[in-house]
């Protein structure tokens, strides 16, 4: 699972659609999380935004929260057996 900002939707402010990429069985999901970030803060490996501000805090945190639910349900599908 990654993170990544969408370069062909960047806006005229310099703002990208952050992207959450999921492999499951070979298969890939790529899905908004509805936020946008300044492609300059982006930081591509880490997949998170840079700086201490508020706004960098909040998309942080928010990215890590929809990372916590991906393992949760990737740990509940491993042990339902499906």
């Amino acid at each position: 699972m990654r993170f990544y900002v969408k370069r062909t939707k960047i806006s005229t402010h310099h703002q990208g659609p952050i992207y959450m990429r999921v492999t499951i069985g070979g298969k890939r999901i790529d899905k908004s999380t509805g936020r946008a970030v300044d492609i300059n803060r982006w930081i591509v490996n880490a997949g998170k935004t840079k700086g201490n501000n508020e706004e960098t805090k909040e998309i942080n945190n928010y990215l890590d929260v929809l990372k916590a639910q991906v393992y949760d349900f990737r740990t509940e599908f491993m042990r339902s057996g499906i």
